[in-house]
């Protein structure tokens, strides 16, 4: 659970979500409808 904290903490603190979101948005989107799959 500490590791878990560390890395929220680390990525509130280097990682801006509204600078990023449009492009975070744009590949989600674009996963969903070439219908592909995450491998594991």
């Amino acid at each position: 659970a500490e590791m878990g904290k560390r890395g929220h903490e680390a990525a509130l603190a280097e990682y801006s979500w509204p600078h990023h979101a449009r492009h975070f948005v744009a590949n989600l989107e674009q996963w969903a409808h070439c219908g592909q799959t995450v491998a594991g």
